[in-house]
């Protein structure tokens, strides 16, 4: 349950913001709000457009104008002293190009994606007494998906058309006993899911080898335009859940917080399980020192979109994993069950600085990842029979010092998943090896260094301020082949520019440092109007970076160069 801002906290007023800047960049943003003695409004409203919508495959950025548009409505009503009700209501949408690759520009292709999505909930909070509070909600969310392809697509023309819907009922009670502050609820959410896909291949598909050197012909090239990949199929899940929670101090300065959770989840498999979590945390008040640790085991339903294709029978005519097989039906998508531990200390540097330090690990048994079909921006939930997180995070932060702020923070994360893959669709290239039990294998989140800085000024008597932040990433693992020569690059249809942004040595992207810079100023500060304008400047050097390359579960996305950027709002009271 996510409380947002409510009318009945705020004066009124209200704002209009817009914003414009490099590819024909822009945005309009409008917020109001009012209440009255019972009664609280709070709206907000925006809209955006660019020729850079989503980080292409691409260094040219074919193909990638998009537009949103969202809206959020919240209403309150206060009955009395111990009873009132909010509703908020959202609506938003995008129509975007898929970007291309340069031999789909050049061969004409046309993809085209459709969201839409709408969201209300209605709360009823009562409060029992001065030590107990009740919350009763019943919520609907609704999300629609179109992908549209022109006939001169490819690798494939597709189409898809899909709604996902979860309706619901939430209920919570908290209270405080003595030292105890207790919390326990439950949740019932029904899930109807409506899955339509088609697709047919416009260029050959290879044939199929499995390990012992035979070979397969493709499946994907047995559909034809007059005869294409058919699947239409709707289904009705529903998962409960039920906590109970408390926090408690143990004695001074130590704290417990323990709780167990239960799930019981229904779709394509059904599960259920237990989630026993435990958190200390400990204060020495002579060093401003607090320790912490904890233990949380996580139950993580498979993602619903496209889940119904991708656990289904008649995707198994075209898994290359299922035909190497020789079986005909895929393996449906798994739960993800994690057991997460977490250790870390907070310490005061001074009345200034403050450090934070986290070391965390997560064992998990289904890993679940994705699968994009063919760059079509369409996405399919996979399951990897385990894999396991490990990282250190490290954050130095500053309160203001003389108009000066900032933080500096640090993050090691080593990932791997652990084959096989044990659900969902894979149309990857690397089938054999991910068919084979045991094989460790880097995913896209493991990154042994980043780096982040962020300083501000402002001078409060002139409304003037500055941002400059950075970030540093030492690059993520990417599919190539040792001693690739720049002649073998480019032999494979890949832009040469794109040679000297991969380490194929390593097996990563090369490192990058990207830097940005703000600045801005309060141009009218009246007592109930006030005017903001800002300056942006986004990749400051103008690096050529990749975020990855070739990249098993997630493809190509090519950083995006120097952007400037623009803000003006205005707000009045």
């Amino acid at each position: 349950n996510v409380n947002t801002r409510s009318g009945l906290e705020m004066p009124t007023q209200g704002g209009i913001t817009f914003s414009g800047g490099s590819f024909s960049t822009g945005e309009v943003g409008a917020d109001f709000s009012t209440h009255t003695k019972k009664f609280g409004f709070l709206a907000n409203l925006t809209a955006t457009t660019s020729q850079r919508f989503l980080d292409p495959p691409a260094i040219d950025n074919f193909h990638n104008f998009g537009r949103t548009g969202k809206g959020f409505f919240r209403l309150d009503y206060q009955f009395n002293q111990n009873n009132s009700l909010r509703g908020t209501f959202t609506f938003g949408g995008s129509n975007f190009q898929v970007p291309n690759r340069l031999v789909q520009e050049i061969a004409g292709q046309d993809q085209r994606q459709r969201n839409r999505d709408n969201s209300q909930s209605i709360t009823f909070e009562h409060i029992f007494s001065p030590n107990a509070l009740g919350q009763f909600s019943f919520f609907n969310r609704r999300g629609k998906a179109e992908l549209i392809s022109n006939p001169l697509s490819t690798p494939v023309v597709a189409f898809q058309d899909r709604t996902l819907q979860n309706t619901g009922l939430i209920a919570s009670v908290t209270m405080t006993r003595g030292v105890h502050n207790i919390k326990f609820g439950g949740q019932m959410t029904w899930t109807p899911v409506r899955e339509n896909f088609s697709f047919y291949p416009t260029a050959p598909f290879n044939d199929l080898v499995d390990e012992n050197g035979t070979v397969f012909p493709n499946p994907i090239n047995s559909f034809t335009a007059t005869n294409p990949f058919l699947f239409n199929e709707r289904r009705t899940g529903r998962m409960f859940s039920a906590y109970i929670q408390d926090r408690f101090t143990v004695f001074r300065n130590f704290t417990l917080d323990v709780g167990v959770r239960y799930d019981n989840y229904r779709l394509v498999i059904k599960d259920d399980g237990f989630s026993p979590r435990i958190g200390v945390a400990y204060y020495i008040p002579r060093t401003k020192t607090t320790l912490r640790a904890s233990y949380n085991r996580l139950f993580q339903t498979p993602p619903a979109e496209n889940l119904l294709l991708a656990s289904s029978a008649q995707v198994a005519a075209i898994s290359p994993i299922a035909v190497l097989r020789g079986v005909t039906v895929v393996q449906p998508v798994l739960v993800d069950k994690e057991n997460a531990f977490e250790i870390g200390a907070q310490q005061g540097l001074s009345r200034y600085f403050r450090l934070n330090v986290t070391v965390y690990q997560k064992r998990i048994k289904n890993f679940g990842d994705k699968d994009q079909f063919f760059e079509t921006g369409v996405i399919f939930p996979i399951a990897i029979s385990a894999g396991r997180v490990t990282g250190e995070e490290m954050r130095l932060e500053s309160t203001e010092i003389r108009g000066f702020r900032g933080f500096v923070s640090y993050a090691n994360a080593r990932a791997y998943g652990v084959t096989p893959i044990n659900g969902g669709l894979f149309l990857g290239e690397d089938t054999q090896s991910l068919q084979v039990g045991g094989l460790k294998f880097a995913n896209d989140h493991d990154q042994r260094n980043e780096l982040q800085f962020q300083l501000s000024y402002n001078h409060r008597p002139s409304g003037i301020y500055a941002i400059f932040n950075g970030r540093y990433d030492s690059g993520v693992p990417t599919d190539v082949v040792p001693g690739t020569t720049l002649a073998d690059f480019t032999a494979q249809g890949f832009d040469p520019r794109l040679y000297n942004e991969i380490d194929f040595q390593r097996g990563r992207v090369r490192p990058r440092t990207i830097l940005d810079f703000s600045i801005g100023a309060d141009l009218l500060r009246k007592e109930r109007t006030s005017l903001n304008l800002q300056f942006d400047i986004q990749n400051l050097t103008n690096e050529l970076y990749l975020y990855n390359f070739e990249s098993v579960f997630s493809g190509t996305h090519v950083g995006s160069p120097r952007l400037l950027s623009g803000r003006l709002a205005l707000r009045f009271k």
